[in-house]
């Protein structure tokens, strides 16, 4: 094994403000930015040798044997305090409007997703609602703050580690470095979700690149809360099928 890896998954339901699409991607944006610094301030070199993966809820950091045992204790110091500051903010906060300027989305939308987001709950619901400049200017240094401090807690993450069988060192390090990690109740989303219905919909989608790359997207509505003991399961289950 020449590389080894560590990530980590929160599962939560969203109950975003219809004012703040975009939320979640400026938060892990930021999470991000924290840990390089906090990396980059020890060793430049080991930021520099990561392969760094990131959706809303997820970051996977991969590197050559031993770098998870030097990365740990920052990516944990950083989770755990978030001590975002308002020049970062405002630096992503830029970045982000360009890029909805320019692409008319983000980065971490992907269009087919976007879509079909919109068919299942319509752009008036804040699932189906599209991120703006106007959303993303919206947001303020708190809501990040808040947003961290009651959806990014050790009770609904799971941390994962893929290292050399004889790295015992490096899972106590994970361990005692996130054992400091408060737990913290994490709300369920208030947001009325959509109706279940018998009703099957077809959407079809024509685009120049179709013949050359075809994708087919399916949608089925899952009554899941993240309390129940079988929801890590029936999230596998949906995200394979």
């Amino acid at each position: 094994c020449q590389h080894e890896t560590l990530s980590l998954r929160w599962n939560y339901v969203r109950s975003l403000e219809t004012t703040k699409m975009g939320l979640e991607a400026a938060h892990m944006r930021c999470l991000v930015s924290l840990i390089r610094q906090t990396i980059g301030a020890l060793d430049a070199q080991v930021w520099d040798s990561l392969d760094v993966n990131t959706d809303v809820r997820r970051i996977s950091f991969s590197g050559p044997v031993g770098s998870t045992s030097k990365i740990v204790e920052s990516v944990a110091l950083s989770l755990i305090n978030y001590e975002l500051d308002a020049a970062i903010w405002f630096a992503i906060q830029q970045q982000m409007m360009d890029e909805i300027t320019a692409d008319f989305t983000l980065l971490e939308v992907t269009p087919v997703r976007q879509l079909m987001d919109i068919l299942m709950f319509s752009n008036t619901h804040p699932y189906g609602e599209v991120p703006s400049a106007k959303s993303i200017q919206e947001i303020e240094l708190t809501d990040l703050l808040q947003f961290h401090s009651t959806y990014f807690r050790p009770n609904n993450c799971q941390v994962n580690a893929c290292v050399p069988e004889e790295g015992t060192t490096t899972q106590k390090s994970i361990s005692d470095h996130f054992g400091e990690w408060q737990k913290r109740i994490v709300p369920n989303s208030s947001i009325q979700r959509p109706a279940l219905t018998r009703e099957t919909r077809l959407s079809w989608i024509e685009d120049e690149s179709a013949e050359q790359e075809p994708q087919v997207q399916m949608a089925h509505v899952l009554r899941l809360k993240d309390g129940d003991d079988d929801f890590w399961i029936h999230q596998c289950i949906a995200l394979l099928l």
